[in-house]
This record gives C-alpha cells, sequence and structure tokens, in this order.
C-alpha cells in the first residue's frame, strides 16, 4: 500500500519488511517522513497550525489528481509550502 499510495505504515513493526525496506530505497523521502514520524518533531499551532494542514491535505491529493507526478516531487513540494506556511504565520 505505501508503494502505490504514499502512506506510511502505522506499525513500526512494518520497517522490518522486505517490501517496505525497497519502497524506501526507491522513495527516500517516505524513509524521511517516517523517520520524522517515529522520532517527532514540535508541531505548530494556532494559525500556521491550520495553514499547515490544509497544505498537507491539498497536496495529498495531488497523488490522485496527478498520478504522473511522482510522489517524491510532490512531497518536496509539499514541504517547502509547509515550511513557508509556519514561518508566515508565527
Amino acid at each position: 500500500m505505501c508503494a502505490v499510495t504514499g502512506y506510511l505504515p502505522l506499525d513500526l513493526r512494518a520497517n522490518d519488511e522486505q517490501a517496505l525496506i525497497e519502497v524506501y530505497e526507491k522513495t527516500p523521502l517516505l524513509k524521511k517522513c517516517a523517520e520524522l514520524m517515529k522520532f517527532g518533531v514540535k508541531a505548530s499551532q494556532g494559525k500556521a497550525k491550520s495553514a499547515a494542514d490544509k497544505a498537507v491535505n491539498d497536496y495529498a491529493k495531488r497523488i490522485w489528481s496527478e498520478p504522473d507526478t511522482p510522489i517524491d516531487e510532490i512531497i518536496a513540494e509539499l514541504i517547502e509550502k509547509v515550511l513557508y506556511e509556519i514561518d508566515a504565520n508565527k
């Protein structure tokens, strides 16, 4: 599922599965996202959180509406957008 949709597994035991290891080798940004989710990062609050959440939702929809766009490209654009929103809405 991760390879097709870009969704990350919820169970950390999946990290030992060969299929997921191969997905992470092909798409290192997914692995980085999983690492950030595992160890956590300080989340924005207030207006910045709302703007970042909207960006995540908007860009996630692109996975389905733009199937020819590589997921790692969408994620890279999303990261840039979220960082901008966090900075602009401090």
